[in-house]
């Protein structure tokens, strides 16, 4: 009997060790895909943002405004004012997402990889939002791009669905609120 109990024991104690170690596997598994599901939505937030911040920084006037456009002028030579057009638009993709566009002189390249939500608003002074281009001092650019990877954990509970990156950014260009007479 005795030889019957300590079999038993030594099975239980092996069998919970093992689902243990299952545990342990799998939440280093999960954690090694959130991490490589983070950089890889950071070098795809850099690839976008470098471009952005150096249009936005040096913009000097906004032309048009609508929910897929955003078309505005840059200054190229502060001494001279030289200045070029540039547009950024937004492009409905068929799985839900937006391809970013832009557009300089006639040639269009897509910004980073898609994004699930793409937004540019006009704010005033003191950071209100605001449509009329006359009274925009700052200019708040924001894009939400969709994980890279699904991890296993996830993929089994749709009540939570993988969060977005977000990536939100407000511009106060110098040349904006300068008004020529």
């Amino acid at each position: 009997m005795q030889f019957l109990f300590d079999h038993a024991m030594a099975t239980a104690v092996g069998l919970g060790l093992i689902l243990i170690l299952l545990g342990i596997t799998v939440r280093q598994n999960n954690e090694s895909v959130e991490i490589s599901n983070h950089r890889a939505v950071s070098g795809r937030t850099a690839s976008l943002t470098l471009m952005v911040r150096r249009d936005f920084e040096s913009l000097s006037a906004v032309q048009a405004v609508s929910d897929t456009a955003f078309a505005f002028s840059v200054t190229t030579n502060v001494t001279t004012l030289q200045t070029r057009t540039i547009e950024y638009r937004k492009r409905a993709r068929p799985n839900g997402m937006f391809q970013v566009l832009r557009l300089e002189n006639g040639v269009t390249l897509p910004l980073g990889a898609p994004v699930t939500a793409w937004s540019v608003s006009l704010l005033t002074d003191a950071g209100a939002p605001t449509a009329v281009l006359a009274d925009a001092r700052q200019i708040r650019v924001r894009a939400e791009m969709p994980p890279a990877f699904v991890s296993p954990s996830s993929a089994s509970a749709p009540s939570a669905p993988p969060l977005d990156a977000v990536w939100e950014h407000t511009f106060a260009p110098t040349l904006l609120g300068v008004r020529s007479f």
